[in-house]
């Protein structure tokens, strides 16, 4: 009879030891994350608190026009490269959008 060599410590799925790994490590940030005892400090004023919050709202708002204006930006320069010329029209219409988004506080000051 011939003898079979199997080693018992072989998982049945090759990336079932990272995947079980990187769950672990995730429940544990989870964890520690939702069970960490953070102090809130609360301003005198309420208002104060709310406008804070709406300059950081509209910070990233910025920020997101920002991106899209680079990524029109490289729109472009492909588009032109390609010789697309409806490329070249998205990316005029992404950079006018990104103008939007980043210049949006202003535009809502302007209209109130």
């Amino acid at each position: 009879m011939k003898k079979i060599n199997k080693t018992p410590c072989q998982s049945p799925k090759p990336g079932m030891k990272k995947r079980s790994f990187a769950g672990a490590i995730g429940v544990i940030a989870v964890t520690l994350v939702l069970g960490s005892d953070l102090p809130i400090l609360a301003a005198a004023d309420p208002l104060e608190s709310i406008n804070s919050l709406s300059e950081l709202i509209f910070g990233i708002i910025k920020g997101i026009g920002l991106i899209m204006l680079a990524f029109g930006a490289v729109q472009i320069g492909l588009s032109m490269k390609n010789h697309d010329p409806s490329g070249r029209a998205q990316s005029y219409l992404v950079i006018a959008g990104g103008l939007i988004i980043f210049f949006s506080k202003e535009i809502i000051n302007m209209i109130t």
